[in-house]
């Protein structure tokens, strides 16, 4: 729509316009002169054309189509506005309360009709950021769309508004972990009562877990909860994506005056510029650190608790505090983890950059890997693997905790071969490999002999391979050695994995976001010096004569061999042995 354009009017006259020129005002920004501001901040709604009073009319019933005062809606009470409740392609000319207009009161910020009040700006919002508004240019002289900025091309309604959920995990076997209990909702922030998470301190996600958040008394996460309406003025990266100015300050995030809105404080994204320390980030994701790990309200505009009734931190047992160093869930239960509490390896903070070029950089943002508005339905039928909130497909590890064993283990090996057993404290065979000793879990032990995940790359990894490339299956380095074991990346009759068996998603104390050390190497107790627990080669493959052991009890693969007592350790083969990154 083209609206009639009035000549741009001087911020600095308007600071010293009186209360007593109020009654004579003739247009919006009269009166509003901090509007301007909010416009001139690093982002803002209204981009590639000079401010005028009519902009106001395309969300504001209190204005006229020429930016005049609109006496009919203009209540002139503190703190209520009067919304535009967009059509198809069309800014309403017909004031119809609750159809095509919606009376909000900032003065309910922060009182118990404060989510009511705030949904009431969501549904402003999406009748113009909807699919039916993706080709709409809302405001005069600004060519750009609801749409300009979303990655996927479709409209933020089109994720945020979806009911669709899934269960997390997606394997459900009497050894798999317990994450197919557990439903994820495709739009975690606008469908909250669906979207569950919580975790076990003593077991993690293999044992039935708590739901701490997602429940008929959780809350959605608004429009106005994260972003601003007219503008912000945030110094560093706020957005995965470039706006007009060509930086990346785009998102409107939210930036609180005490005092204004019905907020009781002043609130800026947090921020960490120390490139030196475990977790630079820029404010894009100190607003999602903010929310998800504050609990009351008062210094920030939320808290997880008080505002979206959720019982502990939006976080996971592999997170820790702002992806900083700290106790992580799964470090916490496994007291023989050494030097877990440190972080080594962040997707905040490269431990070795790409060898190879990618159109994608993380930027100290989440937004590269997640939509906080949804889903995408462009992933069509494999819109299940994208949660949470992800920007492509992964699916989360259906494998139980690896992990040292919870005592040293005595020296021998049991005598049965191929038995999967473990020894005890005197060198006896005592309960399977996975619930005594050294607790692995492949895909022999989870799904049963022979059996694999059924997903594809495309499937289990599509988010990885936006930045990774795929490694050649017959290159002969130790990179394409090791992820051979990648399902489908190479002719690997023991393992099929998807990334997520070994990798975790947002920091490590370990490198290259390792969650395993793959058994090679671990704390005193497990080498070959003591005793290194074996575990069973694929049983198609034929046991190397050369290797003077290799007629123990069974044959490690990715450990030391132990053997008959007095025994010597094999010599190491690049292909089994390969292990110099992950030591426990």
């Amino acid at each position: 729509m083209n609206y009639p354009t009035l000549n741009k009017i001087s911020l600095a006259a308007l600071l010293f316009i009186s209360s007593a020129n109020i009654g004579r005002a003739e247009v919006c920004l009269d009166c509003h002169p901090g509007i301007i501001k909010q416009m001139q901040g690093s982002s803002h709604h209204i981009q590639g054309t000079p401010l005028t009073s009519g902009h106001c009319y395309a969300c504001h019933w209190e204005a006229a189509i020429d930016g005049s005062i609109n006496e009919q809606f203009h209540r002139k009470r503190p703190g209520m506005t009067d919304l535009v409740l967009w059509g198809a392609g069309t800014r309403p000319t017909e004031h119809v309360s609750g159809k095509t207009s919606l009376l909000f009161s900032s003065t309910a910020i922060g009182t118990k009709s404060e989510r009511e009040e705030v949904a009431k700006l969501s549904r402003h919002c999406l009748s113009c950021h909807r699919d039916d508004n993706n080709d709409t240019t809302p405001f005069s002289g600004d060519t750009r769309t609801p749409r300009r900025y979303s990655w996927d091309g479709q409209s933020v309604s089109a994720r945020y508004e979806d009911k669709g959920i899934a269960t997390w995990g997606k394997y459900s076997t009497t050894t798999s972990n317990r994450k197919m209990q557990v439903t994820k909702a495709f739009s975690a922030h606008g469908n909250a009562s669906s979207n569950q998470g919580g975790w076990s301190s003593s077991g993690g996600y293999d044992t039935a877990m708590p739901v701490t958040r997602g429940n008929s008394g959780a809350r959605n996460v608004e429009c106005y909860d994260c972003h601003n309406s007219h503008g912000t003025d945030i110094a560093g990266v706020t957005s995965s994506y470039k706006d007009a100015d060509k930086k990346q300050n785009g998102g409107l995030l939210k930036q609180t005056v005490g005092g204004k809105g019905g907020y009781r404080s002043s609130y800026t994204p947090s921020t960490n510029g120390d490139l030196s320390s475990k977790n630079p980030y820029n404010p894009g994701a100190g607003l999602c650190f903010d929310c998800h790990e504050t609990e009351l309200s008062g210094l920030t505009p939320w808290g997880y608790r008080d505002t979206f009734n959720a019982e502990s931190p939006i976080m996971g047992y592999k997170d820790t505090h702002r992806f900083d160093s700290g106790i992580k869930g799964s470090t916490s239960r496994y007291a023989k983890r050494m030097g877990r509490s440190e972080i080594v390896s962040s997707h905040l903070k490269a431990g070795a950059f790409l060898k190879y070029s990618s159109d994608q950089s993380i930027g100290g943002l989440c937004t590269p890997c997640h939509d906080p508005h949804g889903v995408s339905r462009t992933l069509g039928k494999n819109m299940k693997y994208a949660v949470p909130l992800l920007k492509g497909t992964w699916l989360t590890s259906p494998y139980k905790e690896d992990a040292s064993p919870a005592v040293t283990p005595g020296k021998g090996a049991p005598s049965k071969p191929r038995a999967p057993m473990a020894p005890g404290a005197t060198g006896t065979t005592k309960g399977p490999v996975s619930m005594q000793g050294m607790q692995y879990n492949v895909d022999r032990n989870t799904f049963g002999d022979g059996k694999k995940i059924a997903e594809t790359v495309d499937e289990f990894a599509g988010l990885c391979l936006n930045c990774h490339s795929r490694l050649s299956s017959r290159g002969e380095s130790k990179n394409s050695q090791i992820h051979k074991a990648v399902k489908g990346w190479g002719d690997n009759r023991e393992h099929s994995f998807p990334c997520s068996k070994c990798h975790q998603a947002h920091n490590s104390g370990l490198p290259r976001l390792m969650q395993t050390n793959c058994f090679e190497e671990g704390p005193s107790g497990l080498r070959s010096s003591s005793i290194g627990l074996a575990w069973l080669p694929d049983k198609n493959v034929k046991q190397d004569s050369k290797v003077k052991s290799a007629s123990a009890g069974f044959v490690g693969c990715h450990v030391k061999q132990f053997g008959n007592k007095g025994g010597s350790a094999p010599p190491k083969r690049s292909e089994n042995e390969w292990n110099e990154k992950s030591k426990w």
